[in-house]
């Protein structure tokens, strides 16, 4: 498969088919992990990793950031 979304971040050189897939890339060029786990506080860079965590060791299975906000949100109006 053709690659043409390279990385330019000096030094990394990866190549992604998809322009998503190089956008999601680069946040392990960063330190922000912006996505915690509410059971244990750990922090992710990405939700897809958080969600990979919540299943192997809170053996949770629904752990998207949409689901969380879903979750947010109900929590919310219940509580009004």
């Amino acid at each position: 498969g053709e690659k043409p979304y390279m990385c330019t971040v000096p030094g990394c050189g990866k190549r992604f088919t998809e322009y998503s897939s190089l956008y999601k890339h680069h946040v392990v060029h960063t330190h922000c992990k912006p996505y915690t786990c509410r059971s244990c506080g750990k922090n992710y860079r990405q939700t897809s990793t958080l969600a990979m965590h919540k299943r192997s060791s809170h053996g949770e299975l629904e752990a998207t950031e949409e689901t969380e906000q879903s979750l947010y949100e109900q929590q919310q109006l219940e509580g009004e």
